[in-house]
């Protein structure tokens, strides 16, 4: 609450910023407690960094736009579409 004062969007940016941070170290520690060691390779890094701001990019447009209109009913080329989109963010 206290990065309102910044703003709408630059607060919300931050906090989404901070939340990726916490929870790659959180990760951290949790490989510490199962193993005893509390590592940050740069690969996590890079991993936890990268799609951070995936996210954060993700974040400011659509605050920016706001949300979608849901199409009404259902067809194969929407279902196809959802599926490549979700294949792609995993790969």
């Amino acid at each position: 609450m206290r990065l309102r004062k910044l703003g709408m969007m630059p607060g919300l940016l931050l906090s989404t910023a901070l939340v990726f941070a916490a929870t790659w170290l959180l990760h951290a520690y949790q490989i510490f407690w199962l193993s005893g060691r509390f590592p940050l390779p740069l690969h996590d890094a890079l991993f936890w960094g990268v799609f951070g701001v995936l996210v954060i990019i993700n974040t400011a447009f659509e605050s920016k736009r706001g949300p979608r209109r849901k199409p009404k009913g259902w067809s194969w080329a929407r279902a196809a579409r959802l599926s490549a989109q979700t294949a792609a963010m995993l790969v």
